[in-house]
């Protein structure tokens, strides 16, 4: 029928327009969100988008993880797909609203409300065939170990890799979290999402151990050197910590700041120097130590996250 086509079209030329983020794919809030909208529209047609958000106008209504498991359910989709983003992401609306607007040339609201259901479950069905997929087809973060060269390479590696995906920021943190979880295991390692900032949660820092703050970034800008000062004039000593090329300039640009008092280091020699330590530089206990490093970063991020792209595969070779 014309009209499910012209509906099938918009639903692809929105997809096209969204921004892309992890994996040169757009926001699964955005989808999820968009997912939900087009069934509120079902029994209350109005494409004005503040006709489906809940109070404080930013969380779409009755998006949930049950909602969004159930449309996918009804075109066949039995995997689950994370809606956190969409309950958080103050974008969902604007992509929701967007899509809302593109609708009103196709004038359902003149079609019989049987006929109407029907476009609106093509629409619906267009994203589960077509778009989810490809969120459940991302592939996990790739580990090599290569015996003959360094700890930090490893870890190097790894980040490389997640780069290439939009997801070294969150790796790096997550990777830093896993090594000082091994390292104090009878401390409380704080275990976050990477998008959470600090602000909102009050704490001075991505990690607290004694009076030691551990900022961890992949992109070390002029606010998060304020936020240094600021730690170390609330009596913190500082670690700052980012990707091996940025070591020079970051440590240059900290003693405009704070001359002489705070650690600047490699991530990746961060991680690595301590899992040489703690394996007594063996090689068959460093295998070993890089499989428990890896195992202490995926049962983390697995705690946090429903996004099983954001885990490490384990390389056959440190069995």
């Amino acid at each position: 029928m014309p009209v499910e086509e012209d509906a099938i079209r918009i639903v692809d030329d929105w997809y096209t327009s969204l921004d892309l983020y992890r994996d040169d794919l757009p926001s699964k809030g955005s989808i999820a969100a968009a997912l939900q909208v087009l069934n509120l529209l079902r029994s209350n047609y109005d494409l004005d988008v503040s006709a489906h958000v809940a109070r404080g106008e930013a969380q779409i209504t009755g998006l949930s993880a049950g909602a969004i498991k159930k449309i996918l359910a009804e075109f066949g989709e039995s995997r689950r797909m994370s809606v956190v983003g969409g309950r958080t992401n103050r974008g969902a609306r604007g992509a929701v609203a967007k899509l809302l607007g593109a609708m009103k040339p196709l004038h359902l609201e003149q079609l019989q409300e049987a006929h109407r259901v029907t476009v609106l479950r093509a629409m619906q069905k267009r994203l589960v065939a077509e778009y989810v997929p490809r969120f459940f087809a991302v592939k996990r973060v790739k580990a090599v170990f290569d015996y003959n060269e360094a700890t930090w390479r490893f870890v190097q590696n790894i980040l490389e890799n997640a780069k290439a995906s939009g997801k070294a920021g969150a790796v790096a943190e997550y990777l830093v979290g896993a090594k000082l979880a091994i390292l104090f295991p009878n401390k409380q390692i704080r275990n976050k999402r990477f998008s959470i900032a600090d602000e909102q949660t009050g704490f001075p820092g991505d990690f607290e151990v004694g009076n030691t703050v551990f900022h961890v970034t992949v992109a070390p800008m002029p606010d998060l050197l304020d936020k240094c000062k600021g730690n170390l004039e609330r009596g913190l000593r500082v670690y700052l910590l980012v990707l091996e090329a940025q070591v020079v300039g970051t440590r240059q640009n900290m003693e405009m700041v704070a001359s002489g008092r705070t650690t600047v280091q490699s991530i990746e020699s961060f991680v690595a120097t301590n899992i040489d330590e703690l394996t007594e530089f063996g090689g068959d206990k460093l295998k070993g130590g890089l499989r428990r490093l890896l195992e202490k970063y995926n049962e983390r991020v697995g705690l946090l996250l429903e996004d099983k792209s954001m885990l490490i595969e384990i390389p056959s070779n440190l069995d």
